[in-house]
C-alpha cells in the first residue's frame, strides 16, 4: 500500500464519519421537536409563524437543536406589513 492510498482510505472514513455524525444530529433534533409547520412560537425577541424548520449544534448545550424561520407576527397575531422573516432557535423559545 502507498502513502495516496492510505490517505485516500483515511478521507473515505471520515466523509462516512461525518454522514453519519449529520444524521443522528438531525435524528436527536427531530426527537425533540415538539413543534411543527405553521406553529406559532415565541421567543424574547419576536413570535414567528413556522414555515421552515433546520437543525444547527446547539451553541449553549452542545446538542443538535432545531431552529425555526418564519415570518415575523405582530403582537395581534398578524403577519406584517413588510413580510420580516427571522429565525428562532429551540433553545429560546419561550414557554
Amino acid at each position: 500500500m502507498r502513502i495516496e492510498e492510505y490517505n485516500l482510505g483515511v478521507k473515505k472514513i471520515d466523509e462516512g464519519a461525518i454522514k453519519a455524525k449529520s444524521a443522528l444530529a438531525k435524528e436527536y433534533a427531530n426527537a425533540n421537536n415538539p413543534y411543527k409547520i405553521g406553529d406559532v412560537i415565541k421567543d424574547h425577541i419576536c413570535s414567528i409563524r413556522i414555515e421552515k424548520i433546520g437543525y444547527i449544534i446547539g451553541s449553549y448545550s452542545r446538542l443538535p437543536e432545531c431552529i425555526y424561520n418564519g415570518v415575523v407576527l405582530l403582537k395581534g397575531g398578524a403577519e406584517n406589513k413588510k413580510g420580516q422573516r427571522t429565525d428562532v432557535y429551540q433553545s429560546n423559545i419561550e414557554l
